[in-house]
């Protein structure tokens, strides 16, 4: 049998102790991580403009359906304002962005009042929701480029 002295024991335990701490501590970080998604995974593997790029080309593929989700999960528009939303909803996919529509196109579309629809297309424009193009007396509005929504 080995002799040791008694402080080396002393030191050699107080090691394993703090090893066992510090291992106890890189565990719970990886069962919190692994319990917060494939999304918290990502981001901690790949940092944070990797999973930025992964979510705007993730956009692009189906622009659409990416626009009514943030849209129609928003608590704070209501059913005029989604009236309107739905009604801009056209897609040009060899352009990559929205149609316009005019005024008096989206007031038809939406079936509500003149005052109203301008007051909803403000608040859609100030949710930067919306962008607005006047030419002469006409204006103009289409469905803002999804990635400025996450700037």
């Amino acid at each position: 049998m080995v002799n040791i002295e008694p402080d080396k024991t002393r030191d050699i335990i107080k090691r394993v102790v703090r090893m066992e701490e510090i291992l106890s501590h890189k565990m719970n970080t990886l069962e919190n991580l692994l319990r917060g998604g494939e999304d918290t995974f990502q981001l901690f593997r790949d940092g944070l403009r990797a999973q930025k790029e992964r979510h705007l080309h993730q956009l692009t593929e189906n622009p659409i359906k990416n626009i009514q989700e943030k849209i129609f999960t928003d608590k704070e528009l209501g059913h005029p304002h989604k009236k309107i939303m739905q009604s801009l909803m056209d897609y040009d996919y060899q352009k990559q962005r929205f149609k316009e529509k005019n005024f008096s196109k989206l007031v038809k579309d939406a079936q509500v009042g003149k005052n109203k629809a301008n007051e909803y297309l403000e608040f859609l424009r100030n949710k930067n929701y919306l962008q607005k193009r006047s030419d002469g007396y006409r204006h103009h509005y289409q469905i803002r480029d999804e990635k400025k929504f996450y700037e």
